[in-house]
């Protein structure tokens, strides 16, 4: 017994796919076929309204707020300020530094150990005692404010040691917002 297969459901009538009649209609170069037949006319003018929006979107020309360049250049110059050096206890003869931009994203990369707060802000300051270090964080969980700030000194103190060879002499923190 012979069974008849059903048409292609993928094609159009005309044998053409509507995927690439779309693409053609959306980019505004149809083929001759398509801008004469019936079948192919019709996916074209469903996307009409689609392609009609493309192209108001391509014509605006967004204008950025007026402070966005000069916001934007104040970041960049409060940045290629040289970082200072910081010593780090070291064996052997010689003698080794960080960065202090490094060594600010160590201790911020130790606070993202601990769940429950998102560290924005690092600050190194040599106080009198030795490195002062002040966080700022958002409180991300119910964890009590104390009980979190305990477990990032304990991070940042277990970074400064193991890494930098320093025992920071205080610890700030200050918990700026709830996210």
């Amino acid at each position: 017994m012979a069974v008849d297969r059903p048409s292609d459901p993928e094609r159009l009538p005309c044998g053409r796919q509507p995927d690439e009649v779309a693409e053609h209609a959306l980019r505004g170069c149809p083929t001759g076929h398509e801008r004469d037949c019936p079948h192919c006319r019709a996916v074209a003018e469903r996307h009409r309204p689609l392609a009609l929006a493309g192209a108001e979107l391509a014509a605006e020309r967004p204008e950025p707020p007026p402070a966005l360049v000069g916001s934007v250049m104040r970041a960049v110059r409060s940045q290629a300020r040289p970082d200072r050096l910081l010593p780090v206890a070291a064996r052997g003869p010689g003698r080794t530094a960080v960065r202090e931009s490094a060594a600010r994203a160590l201790l911020v990369a130790a606070c993202d150990t601990v769940p429950g707060a998102a560290v924005g802000r690092c600050r190194l300051t040599e106080g009198p005692d030795g490195l002062e270090i002040a966080l700022s964080a958002h409180l991300t969980s119910t964890v009590p404010a104390p009980e979190l700030a305990g477990r990032l000194r304990t991070a940042v103190r277990t970074a400064a040691r193991e890494s930098l060879g320093a025992d920071p002499a205080r610890i700030d923190i200050a918990f700026t917002d709830i996210g």
